[in-house]
C-alpha cells in the first residue's frame, strides 16, 4: 500500500490519518499537508484536509476554473464567496500559452499570476478539464511516451515530464497524475491500453514532481482508467495504490455516459484497493443527486462542471439544502409571497415554492425548470420583484431581482451570468456544508433519504 497512507479507521469519530507531502510555494515553509476523517456515517465520510492553504472540510466542491481563471467571477468577487476555499485548475491548458516558465518568472509564482494567492485557497491542479472533455478531441492516438489532447492552443502530445512541469508552476495543494483519458464507452481493445499507460505514467510522474521543488509540499492522487470494465479498473487500482507516497486516488472518466450502477461499482471496487484513510476524489460528478451517491460511499473531493451548465443555461439553483428550508417554501407556498430580500439562510428557499405572481401562470415545466431550479429566460420572470430566491444572502440576491436578471440575459448582458455565478456558487457551497452537517451529526442517512425522496416526488408526483 501506498507509504503516505495510513491503515483507515472504523467508523464513528475515529480519525484515519490520509496523505503527507511538504508544501511548495516561494517563501514558504514545507508544511506537511495531511488528510485525517474526522467521523463518518452511512458510508460518508467528514474529513480535513490541512494544507499550507489552509484546511478544507470535506466533502467538498472544487470551484471550477477554465484556463486557471474562476469563470465569470474577478478575484474580487470570489472574495464574496469566503465558502469557496479550494479550485480545481486543468494543468494541461498550461503546457502551451502560457507556459510553465511564464507562471515561474511572475512576480509570486502561478498562483500569483492567477489571483488565487490572497487570500489563499486549496488549489488542485487535475489532468482533464471536467467541462471541456481534452481527449475526445484527440487528433494522434496516445502512446507509452504521452498523452493526445486537444487544448486551447489545438492538438497536443504530452508526456508526464511536460505535464509535470506545468503543473508545478502552479504550485497546488494536490496534484492528479497524468493518465489516459477514455471515456466510457471506449472499445474493449482500448481499455488495457489505456491502463497499461496510466499504470507507466504514474511513477513517471512521481520522478518527475520528486525533482520539482515546488511540489515539495503537494500531495499527489492517481488516477484510475479502464472504462465501463470493472476488471480493467480494478487492474488500474491496484498497481496505482502499490505506488509510494500517494495521497489518496481519484476515480477518473466518469461523468462520460456510464449508469448510475455501473458509476457505484466503479467507485467502490477502486477506492476498496486503497486505504481507508486515503484522499478520495471522483471527477465531473455534479448533479446533487449523484453527490449524494458518491458522497454515501466515502467521496471526499469533487471537481464539476454542473455550476458551469446551469449558468449557460441561464438557470438559478433554489431547490432547499435542509428540511427546514423545504417547511419554509411550504409555508410560503401556502400562504403570501415573502418581501423581497427577506434575511436569513434557513428562508433561503421559501420563496421558490411560492412562485406568485407572474410565475404562477405556468407550471415549472413549462417554464423549462423544476423543484431544484429556476429559468431565468422564461418570461414568467419579466416582472417578478424577487430575489432569485428569498432570503439567499449572496450578492446577486441581495442586490438584484429575477426581473433584472431576465432582463440581462435577454440583452445578452454577461452580468447575467456573473450574478448566476454567484448565487449558484453560493447556494452549491451551502448544499456541502449542509451533507458535512449531517454527516457530523450521524444523520447523513436520513439526509439522503429526504433530499432523493423530495425530488423523487417531484419527479414521479410533480409536487
Amino acid at each position: 500500500m501506498p507509504a503516505c497512507c495510513s491503515a483507515g479507521h472504523s467508523g464513528g469519530s475515529r480519525a484515519g490519518a490520509g496523505m503527507h507531502a511538504h508544501r511548495h510555494s516561494s517563501g514558504c515553509s514545507h508544511m506537511l499537508t495531511m488528510f485525517k476523517v474526522v467521523s463518518t456515517s452511512d458510508g460518508a465520510r467528514r474529513g480535513e484536509l490541512a494544507t499550507a492553504s489552509g484546511t478544507l472540510p470535506t466533502p467538498a466542491l472544487l470551484v471550477y476554473t477554465h484556463r486557471g481563471g474562476v469563470l465569470n467571477l474577478t478575484p474580487d468577487l470570489l472574495e464574496k464567496l469566503p465558502d469557496a476555499q479550494a479550485v480545481q485548475i486543468d494543468g494541461l491548458q498550461f503546457v502551451n500559452q502560457p507556459k510553465p516558465e511564464v507562471l515561474q518568472q511572475a512576480p509570486g509564482g502561478g498562483r500569483r499570476f492567477l489571483a488565487l494567492d490572497a487570500p489563499p485557497r486549496v488549489l488542485v491542479a487535475t489532468a482533464r478539464d471536467p467541462a471541456i472533455y481534452e481527449y475526445l478531441g484527440a487528433m494522434r492516438q496516445a502512446t507509452k511516451e504521452w498523452a493526445s489532447v486537444s487544448i486551447h492552443t489545438g492538438a497536443a502530445t504530452v508526456t508526464a515530464e511536460q505535464y509535470v512541469e506545468a503543473v508545478a508552476a502552479l504550485q497546488p495543494d494536490l496534484w492528479v497524475a497524468l493518465s489516459d483519458d477514455i471515456p466510457n464507452d471506449s472499445r474493449s481493445d482500448r481499455c488495457p491500453k489505456s491502463v497499461d499507460r496510466t499504470v507507466a505514467w504514474l511513477p513517471a510522474c512521481m520522478a518527475a514532481a520528486a525533482g520539482a521543488p515546488a511540489l515539495a509540499g503537494a500531495g499527489a492522487l492517481a488516477a484510475v482508467q479502464g472504462g465501463q470494465y470493472v476488471n480493467e479498473r480494478i487492474r488500474c487500482a491496484e498497481a496505482a495504490a502499490k505506488q509510494p507516497g500517494l495521497a489518496g486516488v481519484v476515480v477518473a472518466a466518469l461523468g462520460t455516459g456510464e449508469s448510475p450502477e455501473l458509476r457505484a461499482t466503479i467507485i467502490a471496487e477502486v477506492t476498496a484497493r486503497f486505504p481507508e484513510g486515503a484522499l478520495r476524489m471522483v471527477s465531473s460528478v455534479g448533479t446533487p443527486e449523484d453527490v449524494l451517491e458518491a458522497v454515501a460511499q466515502g467521496i471526499d473531493l469533487f471537481d464539476s462542471a454542473h455550476l458551469v451548465n446551469l449558468v449557460a443555461g441561464g438557470y438559478a439553483l433554489s431547490f432547499p439544502v435542509t428540511p427546514e428550508e423545504e417547511a419554509a417554501q411550504q409555508a410560503a407556498a401556502a400562504g403570501p409571497p415573502p418581501a423581497a430580500g427577506a434575511a436569513g439562510e434557513t428562508a433561503a428557499a421559501a420563496g421558490a415554492a411560492a412562485d406568485g405572481g407572474a410565475a404562477q401562470e405556468q407550471c415549472a415545466a413549462d417554464r423549462g425548470e423544476d423543484d431544484s431550479k429556476i429559468n431565468l429566460w422564461s418570461l414568467a420572470y419579466r416582472t417578478d420583484a424577487r430575489p432569485l430566491l428569498p432570503g439567499c444572502s449572496c450578492f446577486a440576491c441581495a442586490n438584484h431581482t429575477r426581473a433584472y436578471l431576465h432582463h440581462l440575459l435577454q440583452t445578452h448582458e454577461m452580468t447575467a451570468q456573473v450574478l448566476l455565478e454567484l448565487h449558484n456558487t453560493h447556494h452549491y457551497l451551502r448544499f456541502f456544508a449542509a451533507i458535512r452537517d449531517g454527516i457530523a451529526a450521524g444523520r447523513f442517512g436520513e439526509y439522503r433519504a429526504w433530499f432523493l425522496g423530495r425530488r423523487q416526488r417531484w419527479l414521479v408526483e410533480g409536487r
